[in-house]
């Protein structure tokens, strides 16, 4: 078995998803154990995660470190999984709950009418005319008799989108009984004209083609060849004897045939590479300020002695008019002299003027980094035994990789159509 596992109960021999596979929601696995009875090993290269329930004993196996052993049965088995890529959780996943949960969706999703455009006529579905522009899940209505019978023959799906922003297809498949045996040959043909005919662990197109079986079929038989897309039946005991490529959900799962993982896709909203900053320019040092021209101190006036100049005299006369007061001669004085001493004049002090450089400020030339990181290079981080805080999100993140949980309501913004 290549993909995911999510149960209460393992007995179980291989499984573990081709590190080539693509185009599933992540390149690594996620696996969530709750107790084991029987497993022989788990592969997938490094790229997984292992979640085990609080009963499961294990250790690190001893100078090996991309080894861990098992408690089996009362028996220590080596299995290829890194030590750090192991938790260990006291809160189990309640798988019964999950199972109600997508009961009720696609209970919903089974009332759906179909959706126009679309065309089923004996063992064809032609999807070629549905208008895909409105971004919602295009609905089928798929009588079981069209992929049941005694006799294999052939079961042909045309016209699917082919890009990753597409919308899901829901293939509710009506049925008066409770018990089913699939026994059809699938051939897909996609828009772009690509066909997918074989069962493989690499398929090059994103699959979206999701089986809603109800909650009133009780058993499913794969028989006979291969079967292709999702497959929703949370009430059902199925029974794959042939390969099935696409998530399997059901309540209770025996295997004698292969399953491939091959994610259900939802839309995808596409992401916009932002453009690589550019550094910015290294700002240039400012010119040395120079130094104003020093002020001269002004001369000091001659501090010899002046005498002012004596009143001038009146044309005609010798001395100015004199207001009679006496007969007797009266003779003017002289002007007084001034005080002589010159006043002292301050010398202006001269301007300081620093010469300091002048240091500008310190302008960041950092440029921001874009990490791009390739599709086919991913590895998951050493967490350890004791990280609990990630298992509630890694939980989450199991029931998002099993592709199922997320389509409700189902509506995302479609860019441009993948050629």
């Amino acid at each position: 078995m290549a993909g995911n596992v999510a149960i209460g109960n393992l007995n179980a021999g291989d499984f573990g998803t081709n590190k080539e596979a693509l185009t599933n929601l992540t390149i690594g696995d996620i696996h969530y154990i709750d107790s084991i009875v029987n497993l022989n090993q788990i592969n997938g290269e490094n790229h997984k995660l292992i979640i085990f329930g609080p009963d499961i004993k294990y250790r690190a196996k001893e100078n090996e470190p991309h080894r861990i052993e098992v408690l089996v049965d009362g028996e220590w088995k080596t299995f290829n999984v890194p030590y750090g890529h192991v938790l260990q959780t006291d809160q189990r996943l309640d798988i019964n709950a999950k199972l109600e949960e997508l009961g009720k969706k696609a209970d919903k999703w089974a009332e759906h009418e179909q959706t126009a455009g679309v065309e089923v006529k004996d063992n064809i579905i032609d999807l070629s005319q549905v208008d895909l522009s409105q971004n919602e899940p295009i609905y089928v209505t798929v009588n079981a008799d069209y992929i049941t019978g005694n006799n294999k023959h052939e079961f042909r799906i045309k016209g699917i989108p082919a890009g990753a922003l597409e919308p899901i297809i829901i293939l509710n498949v009506i049925s008066k009984n409770t018990g089913l045996t699939l026994n059809t040959h699938m051939v897909l043909e996609y828009r772009d004209g690509s066909t997918i005919t074989n069962s493989g662990e690499k398929h090059e197109k994103y699959n979206k083609l999701l089986w809603n079986f109800g909650t009133k079929i009780e058993e499913i038989i794969f028989d006979n060849d291969y079967f292709f897309g999702s497959v929703l039946a949370p009430n059902a005991h199925l029974i794959v004897k042939q390969n099935v490529d696409g998530n399997i959900i059901g309540k209770k799962l025996t295997l004698t045939g292969e399953t491939h993982r091959w994610d259900l896709i939802p839309p995808l909203e596409e992401v916009e590479k932002p453009d690589q900053p550019t550094s910015p320019s290294q700002p240039t040092t400012p010119t040395q300020p120079t130094s104003p021209t020093q002020p001269t101190t002004p001369s000091t006036p001659n501090s010899e002695e002046f005498t002012p100049p004596l009143p001038e005299e009146e044309p005609g006369s010798e001395y100015p008019s004199q207001p009679e007061k006496d007969e007797e001669e009266f003779v003017a004085p002289h002007a007084e002299k001034e005080d002589s001493t010159t006043p002292e004049v301050a010398p202006v002090k001269a301007a300081t003027v620093s010469d300091e450089k002048q240091t500008p400020e310190t302008v960041s030339t950092e440029m921001t980094e874009v990490i791009e990181k390739g599709q086919s290079e991913e590895t998951l981080p050493e967490t350890g035994e004791h990280n609990k805080s990630e298992v509630a999100g890694l939980l989450g993140a199991l029931a998002a990789a099993l592709g199922i949980t997320s389509l409700a309501g189902t509506s995302k913004k479609r860019k441009k159509k993948d050629e």
